[in-house]
């Protein structure tokens, strides 16, 4: 309700009259639920990176079966995960790589630290996965505290995962535009 000097505005006196007696109903349209992203999902899905093999298979086992949680340590460059250690068994180190937001890079005390929007360009830690662009919205959402899970996929399935969101969001654009335009 907009108030000058105490009192209702013209504009909202108007609008409380136009209402008088009259229930204020409720929008006879909303977006289809599959059409929505999901925002409580806490399994990110990720694609093995190419020093996946550097890392003993019980560490695999429990990157893709243990929940992590991100560290309060945790800032728009990456976030820092607390949970199982991950153990090298190959013992190189790298000079410098590529890396993006969604790479998930392991420390040399066997952290995992998932990069996000203000990370750099290059890494020198090796890297275990990537998450799957499609999730990268999910990533954003997450907070200090928050408990997640990791699901491998193959490059395919994260293409084709991703040409579907597109898809889904060209229909929700098309539903809003048909409503309101």
């Amino acid at each position: 309700v907009l108030k000058h000097a105490g009192n209702l505005t013209p504009t909202t006196t108007a609008i409380l009259n136009s209402l008088k007696g009259n229930d204020i109903a409720c929008p006879d349209w909303s977006i289809p639920a599959r059409l929505m992203l999901p925002v409580n999902r806490k399994d990110l899905r990720v694609v093995p990176a190419r020093e996946f093999n550097w890392f003993d298979s019980r560490s695999i086992i429990d990157f893709l079966s243990k929940p992590y949680t991100l560290s309060l340590r945790s800032n728009r460059m990456g976030y820092h995960l607390d949970g199982a250690p991950i153990h090298r068994v190959v013992k190189y180190e790298l000079l410098s790589t590529a890396v993006t937001p969604g790479t998930i890079q392991v420390t040399g005390d066997g952290s995992m630290v998932l990069l996000m929007a203000d990370c750099q360009t290059t890494g020198g830690y090796p890297r275990i996965a990537q998450v799957a662009a499609v999730d990268m919205p999910l990533c954003g959402q997450l907070k200090p505290g928050n408990t997640i899970n990791f699901t491998d996929i193959t490059h395919h399935e994260a293409e084709m995962l991703y040409i579907e969101r597109e898809q889904q969001l060209h229909k929700l654009t098309a539903a809003v535009k048909s409503r309101f335009f």
